[in-house]
């Protein structure tokens, strides 16, 4: 086992070292060669000048005979090619060469060209230097004067200058490297020990007297490798703990990483999938799950718990199954998700008795209203009984005149038993349209003054003439304002005030009746509205059940407000936004 790649390492360290040291070389050598060049071409324009001022010199024999100089010339210096172009000759070529080759001719023909707008011509060209300069000889003659000289030599040299250090340092890398290889596999090799050494966990004499160095790392490491197994084998064991935990309670439980893999999912949760198994719905994406699902909304709010939309308690039903879901985000100690966590309860079996209570609790108070409305009808009909056998033996026609009226209001009152019985207990379709509250007001106020009169009681209609329309049944809104004037009418003595007031909010209309009578106590107020409660020794009980009755069909609200011996105040709260969009659709 190679701990420590050799590949990559040489790669890098070439790289790094290699490549520099041969761009240094490369720089060095071209700087080199630049500068041979330049001192070769200083050297040739030097020489021109001193055989420009040779020939021009009057003292100087040799300057009668230019041909016989530049031969004397090129024998001291062989390395330069010298010549003359004469312009009085038809151009004849003195030259220390034998014959000027045809590409020497043509840049001499350039050159005196150019040297008749310029004062010299220099030109480096990959072989050779070349200067030309016009001269004028002592006799009065003119011509041109040039001078060639090789560079070859330079670019040879150059040459050699880049190979033989390239080669000298591959050589001494490739020396380094296998140096480096072999230091690479002993530290290799030591680690492999290492490691055997920690796999084992036992120190054999063999290696420790090899690498006596090693024993006491090797004696920390033992013990942190014993310390390390005990822990792993108590997470192995608290992780299998947590998964008989999960598995073994009644919630389902499934978790999912950032990217939507299902990390965990107990037993509850997979008998939700009898298609899928267990084991294989570890590693699948909750997307590749809901594909296959019944219940698809269930791993939509686990998956949109990873934006960090929460889900509380969000009641499903799926093939006749009622769940809860909860979906929570699962976040890091920088606060960042790093999963979302989904929990489903099948709280099928608890519906099941929540709706049985719930239909015990109706027929318990079917009961009481059944044995409370057989009391209250027993009453009258007993009264009606006892006028009947009194009739029967008292034939005297002025007293059946007056057992008979007894026997009618008896009658009347079981009649209004029995009909308001029916009304709280009625659950038909109610017909609504858009009534103003004032108007069904102003409808019943006669009435409403004449039996406030009747009972001296006075009576104050306050009405807003901002009051908005509302979707109302205007026969049961009438019964339910004379069922609440009554009573109050009936809690006060005379000279008591009952008002009748119309209220606009932002968002609810109110209807409040209000009396000066002796209130009601507080203890009291949570029964008010029970069928056949009573606190009048001749009320019925349902007057106030009734009104509940209106108002809840009216998806309105209302509130009791009673201090002893002030008054009673019964406020109704009509929902304008709900009658608003009900009248819209």
């Amino acid at each position: 086992m190679s701990y420590m790649r050799s590949k990559p390492i040489f790669l890098a360290v070439s790289l790094i070292i290699l490549v520099p040291l041969f761009f240094l070389n490369l720089f060095h050598s071209i700087n080199h060669r630049d500068r041979e060049i330049a001192e070769r071409h200083t050297h040739a324009i030097y020489i021109a000048s001193q055989i420009a001022s040779m020939l021009n010199n009057d003292s100087l024999v040799a300057a009668d005979n230019p041909g016989t100089l530049i031969a004397h010339l090129s024998d001291l210096i062989p390395d330069y090619d010298i010549g003359m172009l004469m312009e009085d000759r038809e151009h004849s070529i003195i030259s220390s060469r034998e014959a000027p080759t045809e590409l020497i001719i043509s840049w001499l023909m350039q050159a005196t060209n150019d040297l008749q707008t310029r004062e010299h011509v220099d030109t480096i060209t990959q072989d050779d230097v070349r200067i030309a300069r016009p001269i004028a000889l002592r006799d009065g003659q003119s011509g041109y004067l040039y001078i060639i000289v090789s560079i070859q030599d330079i670019r040879r040299d150059f040459l050699m200058d880049m190979i033989i250090p390239t080669a000298a340092i591959c050589m001494v890398w490739v020396l380094v490297l296998l140096l480096f290889r072999a230091l690479l596999t002993r530290f290799n090799r030591n680690l492999e020990i290492l490691s055997y050494q920690i796999e084992k966990d036992e120190e054999t004499s063999e290696n420790v007297l090899i690498y006596p160095d090693i024993k006491p790392i090797l004696e920390r490491i033992s013990r942190k490798n014993i310390d390390l197994r005990t822990m792993a084998q108590k997470y192995i064991n608290e992780t299998y703990k947590m998964k008989q935990l999960m598995d073994m309670t009644p919630l389902g439980i499934l978790s999912i990483d950032e990217r939507g893999t299902i990390t965990a999912c107990n037993a509850t949760y997979a008998q939700f999938y009898p298609d899928v198994d267990q084991e294989r719905m570890v590693g699948m994406n909750i997307r590749a799950l809901s594909k296959r699902s019944r219940m698809p909304d269930v791993e939509q709010c686990i998956e949109q718990a990873l934006t960090g939309v929460v889900t509380h308690a969000s009641m499903l039903e799926y093939d006749q199954r009622v769940l809860l879901v909860y979906a929570y985000p699962i976040y890091d100690e920088n606060q960042t998700i790093t999963g979302a966590l989904g929990i489903c309860q099948d709280i099928t079996e608890i519906e099941k008795l929540r709706n049985e209570l719930h239909r015990i609790d109706r027929l318990q108070i079917i009961g009481q209203m059944a044995a409370s409305f057989a009391h209250e009808v027993r009453n009258p009909l007993t009264v009606i009984r006892g006028f009947m056998q009194l009739m029967q033996r008292q034939m005297d026609p002025t007293k059946i005149q007056d057992y008979l009226k007894m026997v009618i209001s008896e009658l009347d009152r079981s009649n209004e038993i029995i009909g308001n019985f029916l009304s709280l207990s009625q659950n038909r379709f109610l017909q609504k349209d858009m009534i103003n509250l004032n108007r069904i007001i102003e409808e019943i106020e006669t009435l409403l003054i004449a039996e406030a009169n009747h009972s001296n009681i006075e009576l104050i209609i306050v009405k807003d003439p901002k009051l908005q329309d509302l979707l109302l049944n205007g026969k049961e809104i009438k019964q339910l304002i004379l069922n609440l004037t009554r009573n109050g009418m009936e809690s006060m003595s005379a000279g008591g005030k009952l008002y009748i007031r119309t209220i606009q909010l932002a968002d609810e209309a109110l209807l409040e009746v209000q009396d000066t009578g002796h209130g009601i106590p507080q203890d009291k107020l949570d029964q008010l509205f029970e069928p056949f409660y009573t606190t009048k020794p001749s009320g019925t009980g349902l007057g106030l059940a009734v009104c509940l009755s209106i108002v809840e069909r009216h998806q309105a609200k209302i509130e009791v407000k009673s201090q002893e011996s002030i008054g009673t105040t019964f406020t109704i709260r009509f929902n304008v936004q709900d009658e608003a969009s009900k009248n819209a659709s």
